[in-house]
């Protein structure tokens, strides 16, 4: 999972107007997640990291962590990522589930462990696997929606009916099995 891949995932699920904006709030996070933490378990949260991901939660670590409120953690985050109009708790919780997936539920745990109790909900959060194969998507879900038959279409009319055949390379039509 490269950085992009991150911000791409943050930048789907929260509705940004742009990357940038999905991007200043992974940082954000981090920073001021790294300022809560001591330096050895953000230098363990921070390994799984893409590196410049990584080097804005250990930069942000002192040697003693000394965790803010909550809701600072919350208002820092909204004032250093420009958030002014949007649910930066939500945001937040996006970025650490997106995070989640790739730091692993361990790591997670023990930075949990550094916060006061009322930081625990942001953390209540499913593992997103960022960038999954679409076969592991597929077999997930069991089905795809092209599967399942329009409502009114005749259910013994052949799957192709209506299809235009395929064209191949200039030669015609395709011969399909």
């Amino acid at each position: 999972m490269t950085e992009s891949d991150i911000v791409d995932q943050v930048y789907r699920s929260c509705d940004f107007a742009s990357p940038e904006g999905a991007e200043s709030v992974i940082r954000t996070t981090l920073r001021n997640l790294g300022r809560c933490l001591s330096a050895g378990q953000a230098r363990d949260v921070a390994a799984p990291l893409p590196r410049p991901l990584s080097e804005e939660l250990v930069a942000a670590s002192p040697e003693k962590p000394d965790p803010m409120p909550y809701e600072e953690f919350l208002e820092r985050v909204r004032d250093g990522a420009e958030l002014a109009d949007r649910d930066v708790e939500r945001d937040v919780r996006v970025v650490l589930s997106v995070l989640a997936g790739r730091i692993g539920e361990v790591e997670i745990e023990n930075a949990r462990a550094q916060l006061p109790p009322n930081y625990d909900h942001v953390f209540d959060v499913e593992p997103e696997t960022v960038g999954q194969p679409f076969a592991d998507l597929v077999a997930k879900r069991g089905t795809f929606d092209s599967d399942v038959d329009a409502p009114g279409a005749d259910p013994h009319a052949p799957r192709d009916a209506g299809r235009a055949p395929l064209q191949g390379r200039g030669r015609g039509p395709l011969a399909v099995p």
